[in-house]
């Protein structure tokens, strides 16, 4: 049961098939933008940016509900990531020439601890804007506090958790019997959705 939301679910359980292993894809969440109080919200304050020096946004999810307000970056702004994976698709959302910083390499060389030492090295920005979901990531705002950056946290995407339909739900039912299926989940947002 792959429970990964977004298109790595999609490329994992096709990996998976071609190599004869039967797999369910059921993401944890579905990703949707905010209601539209908060929409207004996120849409006035990326609107002014000018007192913004950096902005994180850690996942795919956050990338792709900042592109529906953001078309492109403001040239004093330097974007931040975690991984390979969301700079590829900050890159693709605004482009090869987008000041962005991000560690390189593969899943085991990336996260908000390998981000970290990066930005120290690009120096303490005054303001840093957080662009994510309602809940996540909250080691690295803290590290920008402690470093004495202001930061500003913006819920710019919400995960709708999972409901399975009874037909699914009949098909674990029978699943658990045996062979027990494998439970694939990459976030702690999952295991609360699992739970």
């Amino acid at each position: 049961i792959l429970m990964r939301p977004g298109e790595a679910n999609n490329r994992l359980a096709g990996v998976l098939l071609k190599e004869g292993i039967e797999c369910w894809r059921w993401p944890a969440f579905r990703i949707e933008l905010p209601g539209k109080e908060d929409c207004d919200l996120v849409q006035e304050r990326l609107d002014n940016l000018d007192d913004v020096e950096m902005v994180i946004l850690p996942s795919p999810a956050s990338v792709a509900a900042a592109a529906h307000w953001v078309k492109a970056w403001p040239e004093h702004i330097t974007l931040a990531t975690v991984g390979e994976g969301t700079a590829r698709v900050i890159r693709a959302a605004w482009g090869p020439k987008v000041k962005l910083i991000y560690p390189e390499g593969d899943a085991s060389h990336s996260g908000s601890e390998a981000l970290w030492p990066l930005v120290q090295a690009h120096g303490a920005p005054s303001r840093v804007l957080f662009l994510r979901g309602q809940t996540g990531r909250e080691w690295l705002p803290e590290q920008f506090r402690r470093i004495g950056s202001d930061v500003v946290v913006l819920s710019t995407y919400i995960r709708v958790p999972l409901e399975l339909t009874v037909p699914q739900l009949h098909r674990l039912e029978k699943a658990i019997l045996g062979p027990s299926p494998l439970i694939y989940l990459t976030s702690t947002d999952a295991v609360d959705v699992l739970m």
